[in-house]
């Protein structure tokens, strides 16, 4: 059974060797997701290398697309981004991604921020149920970025991960609270029940599982990838290992692994500066450990600064989901054997 890292960062160029052993040797399936949605996003940078890596390589590789930021006056918005989807989509993309930056930095004319039930993203929600392509959403931030967390504990673990406050990013932290945000999300759920969304980073909910079980119930076509929030499950296991096993257990069909990992930049070949694939290659094993550490070991395992963290231990079954079914049932037209 390949593991499929259902949400990484991988941009190597196909002929870079050493990127592809690394792949092989760790018996992965990659799907690379955008980001940031920037000026030249989708023709520059990773994406066009995620795009490579997909057409060179299916059986290994997929990726995920975005759309242009909402142009609330330009008549030819929706045009454009929904022909850039379908193309998008012919060329194996498995998905769309919503980034934070839909409720925390896009401002419609009104001067308000704009969340993502704005019903200008309406078209492009069709286009997905249309086409049978999921919604991939990074909604918000971790509680322990908002200002209000300084000097308190998150969640219910009694120790505090290590995440850089809002305001050192955006200065001023004036748009919506978290929960608006994912209240936001619920209403799109509600709204295109055959629209398929996964949550990454465990849905902007990784604090508290129970809440995140809650919204779970609510929403039978929501399911969250795991990416980068080990930590937030290693020290919820610290306090109650057996509620995170029975969390994994209850929600093992809506579980995607997922590592937010990758390469810091592109590689572009084989002669990229060999301690830049080096050093990529290592830190990405080191945390592919990290992971497989948590999720499958008993007794106590070491993730990143914590030495002290009571393996999950899960099933045979669980770990089959989270790694691998998960990923082909939510992402269908991910990888061509």
């Amino acid at each position: 059974m390949h593991r499929i890292d259902a949400h990484a960062h991988l941009a190597f160029d196909p002929s870079c060797g050493e990127m592809m052993e690394f792949v092989e040797s760790m018996n992965l399936r990659i799907i690379n997701t955008s980001g940031n949605i920037a000026p030249g996003w989708h023709d520059q940078g990773r994406i066009p290398a995620y795009r490579n890596l997909a057409a060179c390589r299916p059986d290994l590789f997929a990726w995920i697309t975005g759309f242009d930021l909402p142009e609330f006056d330009n008549p030819n918005y929706h045009k454009r981004m929904l022909a850039q989807l379908k193309d998008d989509f012919a060329q194996n993309a498995a998905g769309c991604k919503l980034w934070r930056q839909i409720g925390m930095t896009v401002r419609k004319p009104s001067g308000e921020y704009m969340l993502m039930d704005d019903a200008i993203l309406d078209p492009i929600y069709e286009c997905l149920v249309e086409c049978g392509r999921p919604l991939l959403v990074h909604i918000s931030e971790p509680q322990a970025r908002w200002p209000q967390a300084r000097g308190r504990k998150i969640g219910f673990y009694g120790r505090q991960p290590a995440h850089r406050p809002l305001e050192d990013e955006y200065g001023d932290v004036d748009f919506p609270p978290a929960a608006e945000q994912i209240a936001a999300q619920g209403r799109v759920l509600a709204k295109y029940p055959e629209l398929k969304v996964i949550g990454a980073h465990f849905g902007g909910m990784e604090h508290d599982i129970r809440e995140l079980a809650k919204f779970l119930d609510e929403h039978p076509n929501f399911a969250v990838d795991t990416s980068a929030r080990r930590r937030d499950v290693a020290l919820q296991a610290l306090n109650d290992r057996d509620a995170v096993r029975e969390f994994f257990r209850k929600y093992k069909s809506r579980i995607l692994w997922g590592m937010d990992q990758g390469t810091g930049a592109v590689i572009l070949n084989s002669k990229t500066r060999a301690d830049t694939i080096k050093d990529s290659i290592k830190a990405n094993r080191d945390g592919y450990e990290y992971e497989f550490s948590l999720y499958e070991k008993e007794g106590m395992v070491k993730v990143d600064q914590y030495d002290d963290i009571p393996g999950l231990g899960l099933g045979d079954d669980v770990l089959r989901a989270i790694y691998h079914d998960n990923a082909r049932t939510w992402y269908p037209h991910a990888f061509r054997d």
